[in-house]
């Protein structure tokens, strides 16, 4: 849980997003799993949390390449692999 919001303020949301590079060895999970919805043309995966209040759980968001903006939920348990992050 996130408790610390710039200078307490809680209207300055605190929003964490991450692009993961879907490599050659996830092909089978991914295809087994159905993920890949989330994969755009360059093999990007696109999410987000968002805090918007105190000790509260974020909001996760995914990027859907079919609606082409960030949608509720989506690709769950990408951000436990942040040693696949593309900067």
């Amino acid at each position: 849980m996130i408790t610390d919001f710039h200078e307490q303020d809680t209207d300055r949301e605190i929003i964490i997003e991450a692009t993961f590079l879907k490599e050659d060895s996830d092909t089978e999970n991914f295809d087994d799993k159905g993920l890949n919805k989330w994969v755009d043309p360059d093999d990007l995966v696109k999410f987000k949390k968002i805090w918007s209040s105190v000790d509260q759980a974020a909001n996760k968001k995914t990027f859907s390449v079919e609606e082409g903006e960030f949608v509720d939920g989506g690709f769950a348990g990408l951000e436990t692999h942040p040693y696949k992050c593309n900067t």
